[in-house]
Protein backbone atom coordinates (compact mmCIF):
# COMPACT_ATOMS: atom_id res chain seq x y z
CA UNK A 1 0.00 0.00 0.00
CA UNK A 2 1.58 3.30 -1.03
CA UNK A 3 2.44 5.75 1.71
CA UNK A 4 -0.11 8.54 2.05
CA UNK A 5 1.06 12.07 1.52
CA UNK A 6 1.30 14.06 4.75
CA UNK A 7 -1.27 16.86 5.12
CA UNK A 8 -0.13 20.50 4.91
CA UNK A 9 1.03 22.09 8.13
CA UNK A 10 -2.04 24.32 8.32
CA UNK A 11 -4.32 21.27 7.99
CA UNK A 12 -2.44 19.53 10.78
CA UNK A 13 -2.92 22.55 13.03
CA UNK A 14 -6.62 22.77 12.19
CA UNK A 15 -7.14 19.12 13.03
CA UNK A 16 -5.22 19.34 16.30
CA UNK A 17 -7.09 22.48 17.31
CA UNK A 18 -10.55 21.12 16.49
CA UNK A 19 -10.25 17.40 17.28
CA UNK A 20 -7.81 17.08 20.18
CA UNK A 21 -8.09 18.14 23.79
CA UNK A 22 -5.72 20.26 25.88
CA UNK A 23 -4.61 23.87 26.18
CA UNK A 24 -3.43 25.96 23.23
CA UNK A 25 0.18 25.58 24.40
CA UNK A 26 -0.15 21.77 24.59
CA UNK A 27 -1.64 21.66 21.11
CA UNK A 28 1.17 23.84 19.72
CA UNK A 29 3.76 21.56 21.31
CA UNK A 30 2.16 18.56 19.60
CA UNK A 31 2.25 20.39 16.27
CA UNK A 32 5.94 21.24 16.76
CA UNK A 33 6.81 17.65 17.58
CA UNK A 34 4.94 16.23 14.60
CA UNK A 35 6.31 18.69 12.07
CA UNK A 36 9.85 18.22 13.35
CA UNK A 37 9.53 14.44 13.12
CA UNK A 38 8.06 14.69 9.63
CA UNK A 39 10.87 16.98 8.47
CA UNK A 40 13.54 14.64 9.83
CA UNK A 41 12.05 11.65 7.99
CA UNK A 42 11.88 13.15 4.50
CA UNK A 43 14.79 13.94 2.14
CA UNK A 44 15.75 17.57 1.59
CA UNK A 45 15.69 19.07 -1.83
CA UNK A 46 18.33 21.59 -2.76
CA UNK A 47 16.84 22.67 -6.06
CA UNK A 48 17.44 26.35 -6.73
CA UNK A 49 14.95 26.58 -9.55
CA UNK A 50 11.20 26.02 -9.16
CA UNK A 51 9.93 22.53 -9.85
CA UNK A 52 7.08 22.07 -12.34
CA UNK A 53 4.70 21.84 -9.39
CA UNK A 54 6.11 25.07 -7.90
CA UNK A 55 5.86 26.89 -11.20
CA UNK A 56 2.26 25.83 -11.68
CA UNK A 57 1.43 26.88 -8.13
CA UNK A 58 3.09 30.31 -8.41
CA UNK A 59 1.68 31.15 -11.82
CA UNK A 60 3.54 32.55 -14.76
CA UNK A 61 2.84 36.16 -13.75
CA UNK A 62 4.66 35.68 -10.46
CA UNK A 63 7.91 34.45 -11.97
CA UNK A 64 10.75 36.64 -10.62
CA UNK A 65 12.95 38.43 -13.11
CA UNK A 66 16.13 37.59 -11.19
CA UNK A 67 17.49 34.15 -10.26
CA UNK A 68 17.07 32.73 -6.77
CA UNK A 69 19.77 33.65 -4.27
CA UNK A 70 21.88 30.53 -3.80
CA UNK A 71 23.04 31.74 -0.37
CA UNK A 72 19.70 30.82 1.14
CA UNK A 73 20.00 27.08 1.49
CA UNK A 74 17.98 25.62 4.34
CA UNK A 75 20.90 24.20 6.33
CA UNK A 76 22.34 27.71 6.86
CA UNK A 77 19.38 28.66 9.04
CA UNK A 78 19.21 25.62 11.30
CA UNK A 79 18.79 26.46 14.97
CA UNK A 80 17.70 30.05 14.40
CA UNK A 81 21.04 31.25 13.01
CA UNK A 82 20.96 34.52 11.08
CA UNK A 83 21.97 35.64 7.61
CA UNK A 84 23.36 39.14 7.11
CA UNK A 85 23.37 41.32 4.02
CA UNK A 86 25.56 44.48 3.98
CA UNK A 87 24.86 47.76 2.20
CA UNK A 88 27.84 50.18 2.02
CA UNK A 89 27.01 53.60 3.45
CA UNK A 90 28.13 55.33 0.23
CA UNK A 91 25.66 53.29 -1.86
CA UNK A 92 22.16 54.49 -2.75
CA UNK A 93 18.72 53.01 -2.29
CA UNK A 94 16.69 54.91 -4.84
CA UNK A 95 17.34 58.62 -4.27
CA UNK A 96 18.69 58.24 -0.73
CA UNK A 97 22.31 57.63 0.24
CA UNK A 98 22.36 54.73 2.69
CA UNK A 99 24.75 56.52 5.04
CA UNK A 100 22.26 59.39 5.51
CA UNK A 101 20.70 57.24 8.23
CA UNK A 102 23.70 58.06 10.40
CA UNK A 103 22.87 61.79 10.23
CA UNK A 104 19.52 61.54 12.01
CA UNK A 105 18.93 63.87 14.95
CA UNK A 106 17.41 62.45 18.13
CA UNK A 107 15.50 65.71 18.70
CA UNK A 108 13.84 65.47 15.29
CA UNK A 109 13.02 61.79 15.81
CA UNK A 110 11.47 62.78 19.15
CA UNK A 111 9.23 65.28 17.33
CA UNK A 112 8.25 62.75 14.65
CA UNK A 113 7.52 59.98 17.15
CA UNK A 114 6.10 62.31 19.84
CA UNK A 115 8.39 60.49 22.28
CA UNK A 116 10.99 62.55 24.13
CA UNK A 117 12.94 59.36 24.87
CA UNK A 118 14.45 59.73 21.39
CA UNK A 119 16.30 62.91 22.39
CA UNK A 120 20.02 62.28 22.34
CA UNK A 121 19.66 58.86 20.65
CA UNK A 122 22.70 57.78 18.64
CA UNK A 123 21.41 56.81 15.13
CA UNK A 124 23.92 53.96 15.02
CA UNK A 125 22.05 52.40 17.95
CA UNK A 126 18.64 52.40 16.25
CA UNK A 127 17.19 49.08 15.00
CA UNK A 128 14.88 48.88 11.98
CA UNK A 129 12.54 45.98 12.68
CA UNK A 130 10.27 43.95 10.39
CA UNK A 131 8.64 40.52 10.63
CA UNK A 132 7.42 38.01 8.07
CA UNK A 133 4.68 35.86 9.57
CA UNK A 134 2.51 32.81 8.97
CA UNK A 135 -0.63 34.95 9.01
CA UNK A 136 -1.85 38.48 8.49
CA UNK A 137 -3.47 39.07 11.87
CA UNK A 138 -2.12 38.91 15.41
CA UNK A 139 -2.93 35.82 17.45
CA UNK A 140 -1.39 32.91 19.29
CA UNK A 141 -1.38 30.73 16.15
CA UNK A 142 0.56 33.31 14.12
CA UNK A 143 4.32 32.68 14.04
CA UNK A 144 7.07 35.13 13.08
CA UNK A 145 9.04 32.81 10.80
CA UNK A 146 11.46 35.59 9.81
CA UNK A 147 12.77 38.36 12.06
CA UNK A 148 14.59 41.12 10.19
CA UNK A 149 16.75 43.75 11.88
CA UNK A 150 18.48 46.60 10.07
CA UNK A 151 21.30 48.47 11.79
CA UNK A 152 24.49 50.41 11.16
CA UNK A 153 27.87 48.89 11.87
CA UNK A 154 31.10 50.54 10.76
CA UNK A 155 30.85 51.57 7.13
CA UNK A 156 27.77 49.48 6.40
CA UNK A 157 24.05 49.26 6.95
CA UNK A 158 23.42 45.60 7.64
CA UNK A 159 20.20 43.59 7.43
CA UNK A 160 20.20 40.62 9.79
CA UNK A 161 17.53 37.98 9.11
CA UNK A 162 16.64 35.15 11.50
CA UNK A 163 14.79 32.38 9.67
CA UNK A 164 12.66 29.65 11.26
CA UNK A 165 13.43 26.53 9.25
CA UNK A 166 11.23 24.47 11.55
CA UNK A 167 8.70 25.54 14.16
CA UNK A 168 11.05 24.05 16.73
CA UNK A 169 13.62 26.75 15.83
CA UNK A 170 11.45 29.45 17.42
CA UNK A 171 13.04 29.34 20.88
CA UNK A 172 16.54 29.72 19.44
CA UNK A 173 15.41 32.63 17.28
CA UNK A 174 13.77 34.43 20.20
CA UNK A 175 16.88 33.98 22.33
CA UNK A 176 19.23 35.08 19.53
CA UNK A 177 17.19 38.17 18.67
CA UNK A 178 16.93 39.15 22.34
CA UNK A 179 20.70 38.81 22.81
CA UNK A 180 21.37 40.84 19.67
CA UNK A 181 18.83 43.54 20.62
CA UNK A 182 20.91 44.49 23.66
CA UNK A 183 23.02 46.75 21.42
CA UNK A 184 20.07 49.02 20.49
CA UNK A 185 18.52 52.03 22.24
CA UNK A 186 15.49 52.57 19.97
CA UNK A 187 13.45 50.77 17.33
CA UNK A 188 11.77 51.93 14.10
CA UNK A 189 8.96 49.97 12.39
CA UNK A 190 6.25 50.41 9.78
CA UNK A 191 2.92 49.49 11.39
CA UNK A 192 4.89 47.88 14.20
CA UNK A 193 2.73 49.47 16.88
CA UNK A 194 -0.33 47.49 15.79
CA UNK A 195 1.32 44.36 14.39
CA UNK A 196 5.05 43.56 14.53
CA UNK A 197 5.95 44.38 18.12
CA UNK A 198 2.74 43.03 19.75
CA UNK A 199 3.07 39.80 17.76
CA UNK A 200 6.76 39.41 18.62
CA UNK A 201 6.07 40.12 22.28
CA UNK A 202 3.26 37.58 22.20
CA UNK A 203 5.55 34.89 20.82
CA UNK A 204 7.97 35.63 23.66
CA UNK A 205 5.19 35.43 26.24
CA UNK A 206 4.07 32.04 24.91
CA UNK A 207 7.69 30.88 25.17
CA UNK A 208 7.93 32.29 28.72
CA UNK A 209 10.48 34.87 27.70
CA UNK A 210 10.76 38.63 27.70
CA UNK A 211 11.77 40.89 24.86
CA UNK A 212 13.66 44.14 25.29
CA UNK A 213 12.52 45.47 21.92
CA UNK A 214 8.99 46.25 23.10
CA UNK A 215 10.42 48.40 25.93
CA UNK A 216 12.60 50.61 23.71
CA UNK A 217 11.54 54.04 22.40
CA UNK A 218 9.52 53.22 19.29
CA UNK A 219 8.90 55.19 16.10
CA UNK A 220 6.16 53.67 13.96
CA UNK A 221 6.73 55.49 10.70
CA UNK A 222 3.33 54.58 9.29
CA UNK A 223 1.52 57.26 11.31
CA UNK A 224 3.64 60.35 10.51
CA UNK A 225 3.89 59.21 6.88
CA UNK A 226 0.12 59.04 6.63
CA UNK A 227 -0.26 62.45 8.21
CA UNK A 228 2.12 64.08 5.74
CA UNK A 229 1.37 62.33 2.44
CA UNK A 230 -2.17 60.98 2.60
CA UNK A 231 -3.61 64.19 1.12
CA UNK A 232 -1.88 63.36 -2.18
CA UNK A 233 -1.26 59.60 -2.20
CA UNK A 234 -4.12 57.14 -2.45
CA UNK A 235 -2.07 54.59 -0.52
CA UNK A 236 0.55 55.17 2.16
CA UNK A 237 1.78 51.58 2.14
CA UNK A 238 5.52 51.03 2.36
CA UNK A 239 5.71 50.09 -1.33
CA UNK A 240 3.71 53.15 -2.38
CA UNK A 241 5.90 55.50 -0.33
CA UNK A 242 9.15 53.96 -1.52
CA UNK A 243 8.03 54.31 -5.14
CA UNK A 244 6.85 57.91 -4.79
CA UNK A 245 9.52 59.28 -2.43
CA UNK A 246 12.54 57.04 -3.02
CA UNK A 247 12.00 56.22 -6.68
CA UNK A 248 12.27 52.49 -5.94
CA UNK A 249 10.21 50.12 -8.08
CA UNK A 250 10.29 46.46 -7.09
CA UNK A 251 10.68 43.69 -9.65
CA UNK A 252 10.16 40.02 -8.94
CA UNK A 253 8.85 40.79 -5.47
CA UNK A 254 6.33 38.60 -3.65
CA UNK A 255 3.13 40.37 -2.54
CA UNK A 256 2.91 40.48 1.23
CA UNK A 257 -0.43 38.64 1.24
CA UNK A 258 1.23 35.64 -0.47
CA UNK A 259 4.13 35.30 1.98
CA UNK A 260 2.38 32.95 4.46
CA UNK A 261 1.54 30.57 1.59
CA UNK A 262 5.14 30.72 0.37
CA UNK A 263 6.41 29.74 3.80
CA UNK A 264 4.00 26.82 4.16
CA UNK A 265 5.02 25.75 0.66
CA UNK A 266 8.64 25.80 1.77
CA UNK A 267 7.84 23.64 4.83
CA UNK A 268 6.27 21.02 2.57
CA UNK A 269 8.82 20.99 -0.26
CA UNK A 270 12.08 22.24 1.31
CA UNK A 271 12.74 24.03 -1.98
CA UNK A 272 14.51 27.31 -1.08
CA UNK A 273 13.74 28.94 -4.43
CA UNK A 274 10.54 30.75 -3.46
CA UNK A 275 11.52 31.40 0.14
CA UNK A 276 14.55 33.28 -1.21
CA UNK A 277 12.07 35.81 -2.63
CA UNK A 278 10.78 36.36 0.92
CA UNK A 279 14.32 37.13 2.10
CA UNK A 280 14.61 39.62 -0.75
CA UNK A 281 11.22 41.16 0.15
CA UNK A 282 12.17 41.50 3.82
CA UNK A 283 15.53 43.11 3.00
CA UNK A 284 13.86 45.66 0.74
CA UNK A 285 11.28 46.46 3.41
CA UNK A 286 13.99 47.17 5.98
CA UNK A 287 16.26 49.24 3.74
CA UNK A 288 13.26 51.22 2.47
CA UNK A 289 12.08 51.74 6.05
CA UNK A 290 15.44 53.24 7.00
CA UNK A 291 15.52 55.48 3.91
CA UNK A 292 11.94 56.66 4.42
CA UNK A 293 12.89 57.56 7.99
CA UNK A 294 15.62 59.74 6.48
CA UNK A 295 13.08 61.38 4.12
CA UNK A 296 10.64 62.15 6.94
CA UNK A 297 13.45 63.33 9.22
CA UNK A 298 15.00 65.69 6.66
CA UNK A 299 11.63 67.17 5.74
CA UNK A 300 10.66 67.86 9.36
CA UNK A 301 14.15 69.11 10.20
CA UNK A 302 13.91 71.66 7.37
CA UNK A 303 16.84 70.19 5.45
CA UNK A 304 14.83 69.84 2.25
CA UNK A 305 11.44 70.66 0.72
CA UNK A 306 11.93 68.24 -2.18
CA UNK A 307 9.40 65.78 -0.78
CA UNK A 308 6.58 68.33 -0.79
CA UNK A 309 5.51 67.80 -4.38
CA UNK A 310 2.49 70.11 -4.30
CA UNK A 311 0.20 72.04 -1.97
CA UNK A 312 -1.51 68.83 -0.79
CA UNK A 313 1.76 67.72 0.80
CA UNK A 314 2.12 71.13 2.45
CA UNK A 315 -1.39 70.65 3.85
CA UNK A 316 -0.44 67.21 5.17
CA UNK A 317 2.69 68.57 6.83
CA UNK A 318 0.57 71.32 8.40
CA UNK A 319 -1.67 68.68 10.00
CA UNK A 320 1.49 66.85 11.13
CA UNK A 321 2.78 69.97 12.93
CA UNK A 322 -0.62 70.73 14.44
CA UNK A 323 -0.74 67.30 16.09
CA UNK A 324 2.65 68.06 17.62
CA UNK A 325 1.50 71.47 18.90
CA UNK A 326 3.84 73.34 16.56
CA UNK A 327 1.17 75.90 15.83
CA UNK A 328 3.29 78.59 14.16
CA UNK A 329 4.76 76.14 11.64
CA UNK A 330 1.33 74.62 11.15
CA UNK A 331 -0.37 77.97 10.46
CA UNK A 332 2.34 78.95 7.97
CA UNK A 333 1.88 75.73 5.99
CA UNK A 334 -1.91 75.97 6.09
CA UNK A 335 -1.62 79.46 4.62
CA UNK A 336 0.77 78.20 1.92
CA UNK A 337 -1.71 75.49 0.99
CA UNK A 338 -4.57 78.01 0.78
CA UNK A 339 -2.56 80.39 -1.37
CA UNK A 340 -1.23 77.51 -3.47
CA UNK A 341 -4.65 76.71 -4.85
CA UNK A 342 -5.81 73.50 -3.21
CA UNK A 343 -9.26 72.26 -4.16
CA UNK A 344 -12.34 73.68 -2.45
CA UNK A 345 -12.75 70.90 0.12
CA UNK A 346 -9.11 71.05 1.23
CA UNK A 347 -9.20 74.85 1.20
CA UNK A 348 -12.09 74.86 3.67
CA UNK A 349 -10.25 72.42 5.94
CA UNK A 350 -7.09 74.50 5.73
CA UNK A 351 -8.90 77.76 6.54
CA UNK A 352 -10.63 76.09 9.48
CA UNK A 353 -7.37 74.79 10.96
CA UNK A 354 -5.21 77.82 10.13
CA UNK A 355 -7.67 80.24 11.71
CA UNK A 356 -7.71 78.07 14.82
CA UNK A 357 -3.90 78.24 14.98
CA UNK A 358 -4.00 82.03 14.70
CA UNK A 359 -6.67 82.30 17.41
CA UNK A 360 -4.58 80.18 19.74
CA UNK A 361 -1.64 82.47 19.07
CA UNK A 362 -3.77 85.55 19.77
CA UNK A 363 -3.54 86.70 16.12
CA UNK A 364 -7.25 87.28 15.57
CA UNK A 365 -6.68 89.73 12.73
CA UNK A 366 -5.09 86.94 10.67
CA UNK A 367 -7.91 84.59 11.58
CA UNK A 368 -10.43 87.23 10.48
CA UNK A 369 -8.73 87.57 7.10
CA UNK A 370 -9.00 83.80 6.59
CA UNK A 371 -12.68 83.76 7.59
CA UNK A 372 -13.39 86.51 5.06
CA UNK A 373 -11.73 84.40 2.36
CA UNK A 374 -13.66 81.34 3.46
CA UNK A 375 -16.93 83.26 3.37
CA UNK A 376 -16.44 83.67 -0.39
CA UNK A 377 -16.93 79.92 -0.85
CA UNK A 378 -20.28 78.41 -1.75
CA UNK A 379 -22.46 76.24 0.42
CA UNK A 380 -22.58 75.52 4.12
CA UNK A 381 -18.83 76.06 4.66
CA UNK A 382 -19.30 79.80 4.06
CA UNK A 383 -21.99 79.88 6.77
CA UNK A 384 -19.48 78.49 9.27
CA UNK A 385 -16.97 81.25 8.50
CA UNK A 386 -19.65 83.95 8.62
CA UNK A 387 -20.54 82.71 12.09
CA UNK A 388 -16.90 83.05 13.20
CA UNK A 389 -16.77 86.58 11.74
CA UNK A 390 -19.93 87.55 13.62
CA UNK A 391 -18.52 86.23 16.89
CA UNK A 392 -15.27 88.15 16.39
CA UNK A 393 -17.04 91.41 15.52
CA UNK A 394 -19.59 91.16 18.32
CA UNK A 395 -17.55 89.91 21.25
CA UNK A 396 -13.97 90.98 20.55
CA UNK A 397 -14.20 94.12 18.41
CA UNK A 398 -17.60 95.39 19.67
CA UNK A 399 -18.53 96.41 16.12
CA UNK A 400 -22.21 95.60 16.43
CA UNK A 401 -23.37 97.16 13.16
CA UNK A 402 -20.74 95.24 11.17
CA UNK A 403 -21.61 92.05 13.03
CA UNK A 404 -25.29 92.57 12.23
CA UNK A 405 -24.47 92.98 8.53
CA UNK A 406 -22.60 89.67 8.59
CA UNK A 407 -25.58 88.00 10.28
CA UNK A 408 -28.00 89.34 7.68
CA UNK A 409 -25.71 88.01 4.92
CA UNK A 410 -25.64 84.60 6.59
CA UNK A 411 -29.44 84.46 6.93
CA UNK A 412 -29.88 85.28 3.24
CA UNK A 413 -27.47 82.48 2.29
CA UNK A 414 -29.24 80.00 4.57
CA UNK A 415 -32.57 80.77 2.90
CA UNK A 416 -30.99 80.22 -0.53
CA UNK A 417 -29.67 76.85 0.54
CA UNK A 418 -33.07 75.86 1.92
CA UNK A 419 -34.68 76.88 -1.36
CA UNK A 420 -32.28 74.50 -3.12
CA UNK A 421 -33.47 71.64 -0.93
CA UNK A 422 -30.79 71.79 1.73
CA UNK A 423 -32.51 71.62 5.07
CA UNK A 424 -30.44 69.37 7.31
CA UNK A 425 -30.16 69.61 11.08
CA UNK A 426 -26.88 71.51 10.98
CA UNK A 427 -28.33 74.21 8.74
CA UNK A 428 -31.29 74.46 11.10
CA UNK A 429 -28.93 75.02 14.02
CA UNK A 430 -27.16 77.78 12.07
CA UNK A 431 -30.53 79.40 11.35
CA UNK A 432 -31.51 79.36 15.01
CA UNK A 433 -28.12 80.77 16.08
CA UNK A 434 -28.16 83.64 13.58
CA UNK A 435 -31.74 84.60 14.38
CA UNK A 436 -30.91 84.83 18.09
CA UNK A 437 -27.72 86.69 17.25
CA UNK A 438 -29.63 89.18 15.08
CA UNK A 439 -32.08 89.95 17.89
CA UNK A 440 -29.28 90.37 20.41
CA UNK A 441 -27.17 92.55 18.10
CA UNK A 442 -30.18 94.74 17.36
CA UNK A 443 -30.55 95.47 21.09
CA UNK A 444 -26.80 96.06 21.51
CA UNK A 445 -26.69 98.42 18.54
CA UNK A 446 -29.69 100.37 19.87
CA UNK A 447 -28.13 100.58 23.33
CA UNK A 448 -24.84 101.77 21.87
CA UNK A 449 -26.72 104.45 19.88
CA UNK A 450 -28.49 105.73 23.03
CA UNK A 451 -25.18 106.00 24.85
CA UNK A 452 -23.71 108.03 22.01
CA UNK A 453 -26.74 110.37 21.89
CA UNK A 454 -26.90 110.98 25.65
CA UNK A 455 -25.88 114.57 26.52
CA UNK A 456 -22.66 115.05 28.37
CA UNK A 457 -23.23 116.90 31.66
Amino acid sequence: MPEQKKPPIEDQWRRIREEESGSVREKLERLLQRTAAAAASRPRRRTLRPSDEDAAWAGEADQPDTPADTAFLPDIFAGGAAAECPFPIDSYHGRIRVGAGLDLSGDTLALISRDDSFRGIDPSRVAYFDLETTGLSPGSSNYAFMVGLGYFEGEEFRVRQHFMREFSDEIDILDNVEAFAARFDAVVTFNGRAFDLPLFEGRNVLARRRTRLSLLPHLDLLYPARQIWRERLESCSLKSLEYDLLGVERHGDIPGAEIPNVYFRYLRTRNPYWISRVFHHNRLDIVSLMCLTVVCHDLVAGRTQAYLKDTRDALGLAFFYERREKYEESATLFTEAIEGGVDAERKVRAIRRASLMHRRAGKRDRAMALWREGAQEDGEAAIEFLQQMAIQLEHHEKRFADALAVVEDALIRIERLRDLGRDDSRLARYLTDFEKRRARLGKKEAAAGLIEEAPVE
